[in-house]
């Protein structure tokens, strides 16, 4: 079948790089193009572009990892007193707040990245204030302080309180 479309300059500049550095034609990098974007769509549905996004760059390097749900409770398990680990988890915090001190304007897209990474689902109680909802109160208890401390870094002032396994976080910073 043929096919005749309109390409804006930008989009043509992107198709005669790809035709140059590949040695393909301009209608094979086309059906290539067009196999990925439908696996892209298949597989990738139900995840808004910004979730992808982070995966990519969260998973492009060696810095992060995926661990399978029973790889950290058997971790936690192992942990004596939650106590202990709490001064340290907020450390770490700092340490990303850091790190990533100009990738947040508002508490919510902080607190989306570590949803994207599985660790607890958010309910929004109102533009200031979030429910993290996680899989055990161990877990709750060692992300709070780690939130503290990345968000003391991001200076993004916030009252938590935690309730069983779930943490509410406001944005005290815009009251």
């Amino acid at each position: 079948m043929r096919l005749t479309i309109n390409l804006d300059s930008e989009t043509d500049e992107r198709l005669e790089q790809l035709v140059a550095s590949g040695g393909e034609s301009k209608s094979q990098v086309v059906r290539e193009a067009l196999r990925h974007y439908y696996r892209l769509q298949e597989e990738w549905s139900q995840t808004d572009e910004e979730e992808l996004l982070w995966y990519v760059r969260l998973l492009s390097g060696t810095e992060h990892r995926i661990l399978d749900v029973d790889h950290i409770d058997t971790l936690l398990a192992e942990v004596d007193s939650v106590e202990t680990l709490q001064s340290e988890w907020h450390q770490i915090g700092r340490k990303h707040g850091i790190e990533w001190q100009r990738q947040f304007d508002s508490l919510e897209k902080k607190l989306r990245v570590l949803e994207y990474c599985n660790w607890y689902t958010i309910t929004t109680i109102d533009e200031d204030q979030y429910a993290l909802t996680f899989q055990s109160e161990m877990e709750a208890a060692l992300l709070g302080p780690f939130i503290e401390g990345e968000c003391e870094e991001l200076g993004i002032d916030i009252d938590m309180r935690t309730i069983g396994r779930k943490l509410v976080v406001t944005d005290t910073s815009t009251a």
